[in-house]
């Protein structure tokens, strides 16, 4: 409901109804798409895993009989928690199959959602370059290199890419559209990135880049509305 308080003071505040989220045909799918998506479901089943998926397995799959996520490897049995969640999701899946790409399916959903962001919310942001087959074509290139490197097993890295992508982008979107729904919907993002592992303390920063532009917003509606009582 505080969301949708929020949208509603946003459209009043501006005079629009709606702003479109996502660009026009943002679901028409590109040959650079076809060609890291290929690319990432391949390297998804025949790419190295990394040498951490043993025993975040083996977490995963003794987490029902534990009653919650144990880290035994490293902590003596002390749970994930506050960062437990993406554990979790592998406990679930263990329920089905402990087979290695079954369990590694969220790597692949974050990279394809990964892509999908930046391809369409992130290189369009890059101005005349944004218009060059060249540059989109070099960022599927870099963005591959990446992820095969550090994202094809059961680590949290991929989740935490995504959300911090995610963060930043609503953060941006927030102080180009003077509009404070994106900030909060960055701040969840952010929320479940930190949620996921310690490195999701990153997005905390593009957050800060936001607070004062959207600060200043929300102060002139304030000053506004007291105006106009």
């Amino acid at each position: 409901m505080s969301l949708i308080t929020l949208h509603r003071l946003d459209a009043a505040a501006d005079g629009r109804r709606h702003r479109r989220i996502l660009p026009d045909g943002w679901w028409r799918p590109t040959k650079v798409d076809s060609t890291v998506i290929a690319l990432l479901v391949t390297w998804h089943l025949i790419g190295a895993n990394t040498s951490d998926d043993g025993y975040i397995l083996t977490m995963a799959r003794t987490a029902s009989e534990a009653g919650y996520t144990a880290n035994y490897y490293r902590w003596y049995g002390a749970p994930e928690t506050p960062f437990g969640w993406y554990y979790q999701a592998f406990a679930w899946l263990a329920h089905v199959s402990t087979a290695s790409p079954w369990v590694r399916l969220p790597a692949l959903i974050c990279g394809i959602a990964t892509w999908l962001i930046i391809s369409r919310e992130v290189v369009p942001r890059l101005g005349r370059a944004a218009h060059s087959r060249f540059a989109l074509w070099a960022a599927g290139g870099v963005f591959l290199v990446y992820w095969f490197a550090f994202n094809n097993g059961l680590r949290p890295e991929p989740v935490i890419a995504l959300g911090a992508l995610l963060t930043w982008c609503s953060v941006e979107r927030a102080i180009a559209t003077g509009r404070v729904l994106p900030f909060a919907a960055a701040a969840i993002a952010a929320g479940w990135t930190v949620a996921a592992g310690p490195t999701g303390i990153m997005t905390v920063a593009a957050l800060l880049a936001g607070v004062r532009p959207v600060g200043r917003r929300i102060l002139a509606r304030a000053r506004a509305s007291a105006t106009r009582g």
